[in-house]
C-alpha cells in the first residue's frame, strides 16, 4: 500500500558556477532508475517514478535530458490502485529525452500490460525493448496489452526480436504515440491495432490478424506486411501506407497483395507507394476516407506495374487515387455520393501504349455529384454510366464498353458530363483514337452533355440525345484530325437510330482529311428546338457527311448550322488578301463583293456535286495599327446528306457566310471594316424530299461602318438529288450578301430528279438586283437552265456550260457566255443570252428565240 512516493528519478543536469573561455559548459540530466515491484496487492494513491532528469539550460551551450527508467510490477490484484507510475524523460535542455516502460504483471489472469507514457514532451527519442526474457533461440516478448500515450515512443530495435501480442490483446494509445519496429511485431491474435502509429522500417515485420481493424491508427510500412488478409481503416487518424521499399509476405520490394476485403472509412486513409498493388476482394472506400496508390517512384520503365482486384471497388464520398499504368477491376467500380477517383499514368514513359489502362470487368458507375478522371492509354468496361451532376474525364486513346447490345453508355443529369479527349496523345491518335459502344449512347437530363475528341465513335445501337442535353464529336483539335496524316478522315458510326429531343444540341467537327462522316443504320430524328451545329475544318475546309440508312426527320425549328463555320478569315479559295481600309467579300458560287480598296474574292466548286466550304472575307487594318482590324466574316460549312429513305426537313439547314464586321476602336482616323464571308454547300442525296423547311448557303453581309465600306460575301452552291420530291414545299436560297460596298454574287442550286434522270441549274437572286451573277467555273451539263429573280449566270472563258433541254425564267435574269454555251434544246426563252466577243453558242439546226434576245457581241 503506497500512499507516498517512490522515487528512483535521474538528477538534473547543471552548469559550471563560473565562466570558463567566455562560456558556461552544462552537464546532461541523469537517466531514471528501476523500479520491481512484487506483490500479492498493490494499492494506495501515492506515486511510483523512474523519470529522467532535466539538462541544464543555462547560456547557448545547452545540455541533453536524461531518459525515463523502468518499472515492473507484479501484484494478483491492483484494484485498490489509484496512484501514478511515472516514467517520463527528461525535458529541459538541448534535446528532450525518451521515456521509460511500465510493465505490469497480473499474476492471477497472467495478463501482461506494457505502458509507455512521456506526459507529452517534446522529444523524438523513444522508450528500448531490449533483451527479452524468454530464451535465446526465441528472442521475443509477448504482451496482451502494448500502450502508448502522450507523445511515447516505443522502439524494437533488433532485427532477430519480436514482439508478440497475445491471444485478445490490443496495441492501442491515445493517437499520439509511435511504435517504431525493427523486429518483429505479431499482432495475428490481437484484436486489433487502435489509436496510434506504427512505423516498420526496412528491416521491420508487421504479422496482422486476418481481419485487422486500424481504428485511428497510422501504420507506415516501409519493410513487410505479413497476414494481410482483410483490412479496414477508419477513424479521423487512420491510416495505412506502404512505402517504395515495403511489401506484403513473399512478394518482391514493392509488390502488395490483400487477399481480402480492403475497407477504408470515416475518414481513413491508406496509401501504397508500391509497383503492384493486388487486391483479392472488394474495395470499399467511404465516408470521407481516401486510397492512394502510387507508383511512380519505381520510374518510368517500370511496364509492369498494376493495381489488380478481384472484385468491386466502391468510393462513397471519398477519394480513391492511382498514379501509376494500369487499374483492373474484377467488377464494378462505383463512385458515388461526392466521391473522387483519379488514375494518372502521365509520369510513365509506357503512358501512350496499350500497358496503361484501366479495365472495369463489370460496371462503372459514377453518381451523386462525384467524379472520375483516368488519364491512360485505353479504357474498357461492360457499360459506363454517370448520373446526377457527376463527371468523367477520360484522357483516353481508347474507349471500349461492352459485348452486347445490353450494354451501354448512360450519361444522365441533370448537369452530368462525360470527356473522352485523345487529343494528349499527338500523333498516335491519329488512327487509332476511338470509342466503341456495343450498346446504346444515351445523353440525358438539363445541361448534361458528353464531349469526344477522338477520330472514331462506333456505337452498335442507338444514340439518344435527350432534351437540353448535348453531344459533341470533334477530332479537330487532336493531331489526326488537323493534318493531311490521318487516314481516311473521322467517322461516326451509329448501328440505330440517331434521335435528338426537343432543344438537344449537337456538333460534328470535321477532319482535316476526307472530313468527318455520321453513318448511321437507322433513322436521323430531330424534335422541336433540337439543333445540330457542323464545323468544317478551318485549314483544309474539309465538311460533315450524314449517311442516313433509313429516315431524316427534321421538325419545324430544328437546325443543321453551319454557318460562319467554314474557311475562317483571310482564307479558302474564294480569299482575298487582307487589306487596309474595306475588305473584299468572299467568293464562291460566284465573286464576292468589292471592297473600299476594290479587290474581290474569286468562285470556285462544282454545282451538280458541291463539297467545299464558304471562305472567309478580308480583314481590314491600318499598317501602322494592326492591333485595330476589321475581322472578315467566316464562310459557311460543306454538308452532304445521304437518306436512303426520305429527307423531311421542316426546320433550316443554313450553312451561310458570317458577316465583316468592323474595329472595335478607331485607329488611323477611321474604322476599318472587314469583308463578308461566303456562302457554303449543301449536297442532299435521297429517295425522297419533303417538308417545309428552308436550306440555305447565303453570303454574309459587308460592313458598313463610316465610309470604308467592305464587299459581301457570294452565295455558295446546293445540290438536291431526289426520286421524289412532290411533297416539299420549302425554300432553296443561296443569295449573295447585299450590305457594303458592293453585294456578293448569287450562288447556284442544282435540282435533280433521280426518277427522270433530270437536273435543274436554278440561278435565283430572290430579287436582290444589285447581286451579283453566278459564276460557272468547271465545264458541266445541266438538263435545265433557270433564271429567275434577278438571277444573273455568267461562263466564263475556258468553261463550257451545256444545256441539254431547256430553259426558263420570268425575264428578269440574264445569262452572260464568255466562254462556251451549247444550247441542245430547240427554244431559248425566259431571260436573254449574251455571247461575249471570246464566247460561243452552239445551238440545234432548228433553234427558236421565244420572247427573249440573242446578243452577239
Amino acid at each position: 500500500s503506497i500512499s507516498g512516493t517512490v522515487a528512483m528519478n535521474g538528477a538534473n543536469g547543471n552548469y559550471a558556477y563560473s565562466s570558463c573561455g567566455g562560456y558556461y559548459p552544462n552537464g546532461g540530466g541523469g537517466s531514471g532508475g528501476s523500479v520491481w515491484i512484487d506483490c500479492n496487492e498493490l494499492s494506495g494513491s501515492g506515486t511510483i517514478s523512474v523519470n529522467g532528469g532535466s539538462g541544464s539550460a543555462y547560456s547557448s551551450y545547452t545540455s541533453g535530458a536524461g531518459s525515463g527508467g523502468r518499472i515492473a510490477v507484479y501484484a494478483a490484484n491492483m484494484t485498490s490502485w489509484s496512484g501514478s507510475l511515472q516514467s517520463f524523460g527528461g525535458t529541459v535542455g538541448y534535446e528532450g529525452a525518451g521515456p521509460g516502460t511500465v510493465f505490469l504483471f497480473d499474476k492471477t489472469s497472467g495478463v501482461r500490460r506494457l505502458l509507455v507514457d512521456n506526459n507529452n514532451g517534446a522529444t523524438t527519442r523513444q522508450a528500448w525493448l531490449l533483451d527479452p526474457l524468454a530464451s535465446a533461440a526465441d528472442q521475443k516478448y509477448v504482451v496482451d496489452y502494448i500502450e502508448l500515450r502522450r507523445k511515447a515512443r516505443l522502439l524494437l530495435p533488433n532485427a532477430s526480436w519480436t514482439v508478440e501480442l497475445a491471444p485478445r490483446g490490443e496495441l492501442q494509445g491515445d493517437r499520439s504515440g509511435v511504435f517504431f519496429v525493427h523486429g518483429r511485431l505479431d499482432a495475428r491474435q490481437g484484436t486489433g491495432l487502435h489509436m496510434l502509429s506504427v512505423y516498420v522500417h526496412t528491416d521491420g515485420r508487421l504479422d496482422v490478424a486476418n481481419t485487422t481493424v486500424l481504428s485511428s491508427v497510422y501504420v507506415q510500412v516501409y519493410g513487410e506486411l505479413a497476414n494481410a488478409v482483410s483490412m479496414q481503416v477508419s477513424g479521423s487518424s487512420g491510416q495505412l501506407a506502404v512505402y517504395t521499399s515495403g511489401r506484403t509476405s513473399g512478394l518482391a520490394v514493392g509488390n502488395v497483395r490483400i487477399d481480402g476485403p480492403l475497407m477504408a472509412d470515416t475518414s481513413g486513409a491508406v496509401e501504397f507507394n508500391s509497383r503492384q498493388v493486388e487486391l483479392g476482394g472488394s474495395v470499399s472506400v467511404a465516408s470521407l476516407a481516401n486510397l492512394k496508390i502510387v507508383q511512380t517512384a519505381f520510374g518510368p520503365s517500370a511496364d509492369s506495374v498494376s493495381v489488380l482486384t478481384a472484385s468491386n471497388v466502391t468510393v462513397d464520398n471519398a477519394t480513391m487515387t492511382l498514379t501509376g499504368s494500369r487499374l483492373a477491376v474484377g467488377d464494378t467500380l462505383v463512385v458515388s455520393r461526392r466521391g473522387s477517383v483519379v488514375v494518372d499514368s502521365r509520369s510513365f514513359v509506357n503512358a501512350t501504349s496499350s500497358n496503361s489502362f484501366v479495365a472495369v470487368a463489370g460496371d462503372l458507375r459514377v453518381s451523386t455529384s462525384s467524379d472520375a478522371t483516368f488519364y491512360v492509354n485505353s479504357m474498357r468496361s461492360r457499360s459506363v454510366s454517370l448520373q446526377v451532376s457527376s463527371t468523367m474525364s477520360l484522357y483516353v486513346n481508347r474507349l471500349d464498353v461492352g459485348s452486347s447490345l445490353s450494354d451501354s453508355v448512360s450519361v444522365v443529369g441533370p448537369s452530368s458530363s462525360l470527356l473522352v479527349d485523345a487529343r494528349s496523345y499527338g500523333t498516335a491518335a491519329t488512327n487509332s483514337s476511338a470509342a466503341n459502344v456495343t450498346g446504346s449512347w444515351t445523353v440525358q437530363g438539363s445541361g448534361t452533355s458528353a464531349t469526344l475528341y477522338l477520330m472514331r465513335l462506333d456505337v452498335g445501337g442507338s444514340v439518344l440525345v435527350d432534351s437540353s442535353a448535348s453531344l459533341v464529336f470533334n477530332p479537330q483539335s487532336i493531331s489526326g484530325g488537323s493534318s493531311s496524316s490521318s487516314n481516311g478522315g473521322a467517322r461516326v458510326t451509329v448501328g440505330g437510330n440517331f434521335a435528338m429531343q426537343s432543344s438537344a444540341t449537337s456538333e460534328l467537327w470535321s477532319a482535316f482529311s476526307n472530313g468527318t462522316v455520321l453513318s448511321c443504320g437507322g433513322d436521323v430524328t430531330m424534335q422541336t428546338a433540337s439543333s445540330m451545329s457542323v464545323f468544317s475544318h478551318l485549314s483544309s475546309g474539309s465538311g460533315v457527311t450524314m449517311v442516313v440508312a433509313g429516315n431524316l426527320a427534321m421538325s419545324s425549328g430544328t437546325s443543321i448550322s453551319g454557318s460562319g463555320r467554314g474557311f475562317g478569315n483571310n482564307s479558302g479559295p474564294g480569299k482575298w488578301t487582307a487589306t487596309t481600309y474595306g475588305g473584299a467579300g468572299a467568293g464562291h458560287g460566284g465573286e464576292g463583293g468589292r471592297g473600299y480598296d476594290g479587290t474581290v474574292g474569286g468562285a470556285y466548286g462544282s454545282f451538280t456535286e458541291p463539297t467545299l466550304s464558304g471562305s472567309g472575307g478580308s480583314s481590314a487594318a491600318y499598317p501602322s495599327c494592326l492591333t485595330y482590324y476589321g475581322p472578315g466574316g467566316a464562310g459557311g460549312s460543306a454538308l452532304r446528306l445521304v437518306v436512303a429513305g426520305v429527307a423531311s426537313i421542316s426546320g433550316t439547314v443554313a450553312m451561310n457566310g458570317a458577316n465583316g464586321n468592323y474595329a472595335y476602336s478607331s485607329c488611323g482616323g477611321y474604322y476599318p471594316n472587314g469583308g463578308g464571308g461566303s456562302g457554303g454547300s449543301v449536297w442532299i442525296d435521297c429517295n425522297e424530299l419533303s417538308g417545309s423547311g428552308t436550306i440555305s448557303v447565303n453570303g454574309g453581309s459587308g460592313s458598313a461602318y463610316s465610309s470604308y465600306t467592305s464587299g459581301a460575301g457570294s452565295g455558295g452552291r446546293i445540290a438536291v438529288f431526289a426520286r421524289i420530291h412532290d411533297y416539299w414545299s420549302g425554300s432553296l436560297q443561296a443569295y449573295g450578301g447585299s450590305t457594303g460596298y458592293e453585294s456578293g454574287a448569287v450562288g447556284t442550286i442544282y435540282f435533280k430528279n433521280k426518277f427522270f434522270d433530270y437536273g435543274r441549274l436554278i440561278i435565283d437572286s430572290f430579287g436582290l438586283n444589285a447581286l451579283k451573277p453566278a459564276l460557272v467555273v468547271n465545264s458541266s451539263d445541266a438538263d435545265e437552265l433557270r433564271l429567275v429573280r434577278s438571277g444573273k449566270l455568267v461562263v466564263p472563258a475556258g468553261v463550257r456550260l451545256t444545256v441539254r433541254s431547256a430553259t426558263s425564267g420570268d425575264y428578269t435574269g440574264s445569262l452572260n457566255t464568255i466562254g462556251a454555251l451549247y444550247m441542245l434544246g430547240q427554244v431559248l426563252t425566259g431571260f436573254p443570252v449574251t455571247i461575249g466577243s471570246s464566247g460561243t453558242i452552239r445551238v440545234n439546226d432548228v433553234f427558236t428565240l421565244a420572247n427573249t434576245t440573242l446578243q452577239l457581241a
